[in-house]
């Protein structure tokens, strides 16, 4: 639909009627188009083009052209001819073809079209400029354009700048929102995947803060009777492709859970799947475990060290595999195993270990053995909030996905 039907000299009405354009948009390219029409068609010309500075500010792209000629995407280097000056002055003038040094000529020969005279005026959207109109050979010809014209093109040029600028901010703030939703919803279904809150029988409890909507990291339950089934794991990469492989590798370990299947054996199965099925260079840690009592078993793959807190120092376990989906494994992981009654254990992913303090240094693993002397006495979950505290106290944001279980003794 073409935004002015009133083909009248009233220049008030047609900047009500750009700015209305522009704030109701869908299609930005088929209204830029209708606008340079109408304003081609109210001040009486043959032609027009309305060019603007692309990404890089280095080129001038015409995004909408009025006339004989089409020249739809014709790209030229930014401060080159007539429209080029224009926009490096950021001020409107009159150009003769035959005289003027900065008419190149260029589209005339590619196109047979000709040129005599040029109005062109800057697209300003407050202190900066992002392209240009112009309007090409007033009709009838032995008509010129004047200081009216120029000042006519002018303020209809910056009226179409400053809504151009609004439509393309608006647009951003759709698709953002539009994004924002997609992903609170991919968080909803990836929380859905998970059992986050096993009983407080089980000695359990974990917490995890997602640096973005989704979350790559994350940790799981699974209860049968007298044992409690857990992992955590943390996936290569962040946003929708990390958690598109979470869900994956969390759906596959509640599948093996339910199979029965030794820690050991789950990872070594779930590292041939994520082979087999190629995630494009993408991989994923991983720690594995079932309690029975007070008893943990647990194997690793890749994964930051396990730490026992036992009579004021610390036990650490280190992972002999590589991450999952990397490469194909000798044999199965070592399988550890650990006495909950006397001390402790921390799971967590490097989202703590490389969190920020609120002078700005990390966290460390030397944060964390410094902090549980003060805490292990504490429930699991309590600890988890306390341990998780140090690192949004001063309300940074995360630089990556914060993941941590803490297991007591029962």
């Amino acid at each position: 639909m073409r935004i002015i039907r009133d083909k009248t000299d009233n220049h008030l009405n047609m900047l009500a009627d750009l700015s209305r354009a522009f704030a109701t948009s869908i299609n930005l390219r088929s209204t830029l188009n209708d606008a340079l029409a109408d304003i081609a068609e109210s001040m009486q010309v043959e032609a027009g083009s309305l060019f603007l500075l692309d990404n890089t500010h280095e080129n001038l792209v015409c995004h909408a052209c009025y006339g004989p000629t089409d020249i739809l995407n014709l790209s030229i280097p930014a401060g080159t001819g007539v429209v080029g000056e224009v926009v490096a002055k950021r001020t409107p003038s009159i150009a003769q073809a035959n005289t003027e040094s900065g008419f190149s000529g260029h589209v005339d020969l590619v196109t047979g079209f000709k040129t005599r005279t040029l109005l062109t005026a800057p697209l300003l959207a407050g202190d900066s400029c992002i392209g240009a109109i112009q309007l090409i050979n007033p009709i009838p010809a032995t008509r010129q354009f004047d200081q009216a014209s120029m000042e006519a093109l002018r303020v209809l040029a910056s009226a179409a700048g400053l809504a151009l600028v609004n439509a393309r901010l608006t647009k951003q703030m759709v698709n953002k929102a539009k994004t924002e939703a997609e992903m609170a919803m991919a968080r909803e279904v990836q929380q859905a995947i998970l059992n986050l809150k096993p009983s407080r029988q089980s000695g359990f409890a974990g917490i995890n803060l997602a640096a973005r909507q989704v979350s790559g990291d994350f940790y799981n339950f699974w209860e049968s009777g007298s044992e409690t089934h857990f992992c955590i794991a943390d996936v290569s990469g962040k946003g929708a492709h990390a958690g598109i492989l979470m869900a994956r590798v969390a759906t596959l370990w509640r599948m093996m859970v339910k199979q029965s299947m030794s820690p050991p054996d789950i990872l070594s199965a779930i590292n041939t799947e994520i082979l087999e099925t190629s995630y494009r260079g993408m991989f994923c840690t991983m720690v594995t475990g079932i309690r029975r009592g007070n008893e943990l078993s647990f194997a690793m793959a890749g994964h930051e060290p396990v730490l026992q807190y036992l009579n004021e120092s610390f036990e650490s376990f280190k992972s002999e595999r590589p991450p999952l989906g990397i490469t194909k494994w000798a044999g199965k992981p070592t399988s550890h195993l650990i006495d909950l009654s006397q001390g402790p254990a921390y799971f967590y992913t490097d989202g703590l270990t490389d969190g920020l303090l609120a002078d700005g240094s990390t966290f460390e693993r030397e944060g964390l053995q410094k902090l549980v002397p003060e805490i292990y006495r504490i429930p699991a979950e309590i600890q988890c909030q306390a341990i998780a505290r140090k690192l949004t106290a001063h309300g940074g944001a995360l630089a990556d996905d914060l993941t941590l279980v803490v297991a007591t003794g029962v």
